[in-house]
């Protein structure tokens, strides 16, 4: 990665970032001892040792900027096909009507998001000696091992203002681990849907609210770092 945006943490003693209990059942096994790994050149580990932080990349300026969008996508489609499947069950029209009409703002999120106002990621894996990270990302560089608990422990607020159609504070920083497998990522979406369902049927009927209803904020809200921990099943190896 090669461009540096927003502060993520700070490692000045242990190291940055950290994952919540909600996502922890998610890791895959790669995390046997509790190890993550940050491949980098020369030139990133000396940033990193001089300024003592972690700092996250915008998904723009990603090696690959594709890799956001490609969530971004796929998780409108599952939307799509789930809100079809509620409408196809005999389910309440409202019901299907609620779940559809959140992509729209799903992809007006993410036209900001191009634009100017992340999120940011810096990258890890649970692999600490993988080929295609070694040629991709370390340059004949290094891979820093961290443990994900001090990671956790040492994150730090996010302070930065949002202009993103999100009326709430910027979220913590979060170590979020990558799915890749398609019927788990459907899965996880599906669940996301399900524990936002009954706000979303009430904004549907809800004349009162212009512009985005603020339950369709927090879903959004939800579905960023969601899009951002999802990649095509190609990468598997990543273990990211």
């Amino acid at each position: 990665m090669t461009h540096y945006g927003q502060l993520l943490g700070d490692v000045s003693d242990d190291a940055a970032a950290g994952h919540s209990a909600e996502h922890a059942a998610d890791w895959p096994v790669h995390e046997s001892d509790g190890s993550v790994y940050h491949y980098t050149d020369i030139k990133g580990l000396k940033g990193i040792l001089d300024s003592g932080h972690i700092w996250g990349t915008h998904v723009a300026y990603l090696n690959d900027s594709q890799e956001f969008s490609y969530g971004v996508e796929a998780i409108c489609a599952m939307i799509a096909r789930y809100g079809e499947h509620v409408k196809a069950s005999g389910q309440a029209e409202l019901r299907s009507s609620a779940i559809l009409s959140v992509c729209n703002n799903v992809l007006r999120a993410q036209e900001l998001i191009e634009d100017d106002f992340g999120p940011f990621v810096a990258c890890f894996s649970m692999s600490g000696d993988d080929l295609s990270q070694w040629r991709g990302y370390a340059n004949g560089g290094f891979a820093i091992q961290f443990d994900s608990q001090i990671l956790k422990e040492s994150v730090k607020q996010t302070t930065l203002p949002t202009q993103l159609p999100i009326a709430e504070s910027a979220p913590v920083p979060e170590l979020h681990p990558v799915e890749y497998l398609p019927e788990r990522q459907s899965a996880r979406v599906a669940r996301l849907i399900d524990d936002h369902i009954d706000e979303l049927v009430h904004a549907v009927g809800d004349d009162t609210v212009s512009g985005i209803h603020p339950a369709q904020q927090r879903l959004v809200r939800r579905i960023i770092p969601l899009a951002a921990s999802m990649k095509h099943k190609k990468f598997l190896g990543e273990a990211e």
